[in-house]
């Protein structure tokens, strides 16, 4: 299994990008490394990714605190608009998002 990193710097922003095969294997290594909120993590896909892998992202944090929680997007270019982005901003906002909640893309 071979895990990839970059880092992705915009000003006074930055964030470690990690890809590769295997590197779900690793998520909640990466997270407690990161010293980012231990209580929860917002994985953005879509229905499809998260029917192939809810089981074993769920397995991954038995034995945690963490609450996963997932915000669904339809695949396909014609999901990509503002009422997408706003959905985005309504889900962060019920589950509190703040600089120190990970979230996590997964999926196409």
């Amino acid at each position: 299994m071979e895990i990839k990193t970059i880092d992705a710097h915009f000003g006074n922003r930055s964030y470690t990008l990690s890809y590769g095969k295997g590197a779900i294997n690793s998520l909640e290594k990466q997270l407690t490394s990161l010293m980012l909120d231990p209580s929860k993590v917002i994985i953005i896909s879509h229905p499809e990714i998260k029917d192939l892998f809810n089981t074993k992202i769920s397995d991954l944090f038995k034995g945690t605190d963490r609450k996963i929680y997932w915000v669904l997007i339809p695949s396909g270019e014609k999901n990509k608009t503002l009422e997408t982005v706003e959905k985005l901003y309504s889900e962060f906002a019920n589950h509190v998002v703040n600089k120190s909640t990970p979230v996590i893309a997964l999926g196409g």
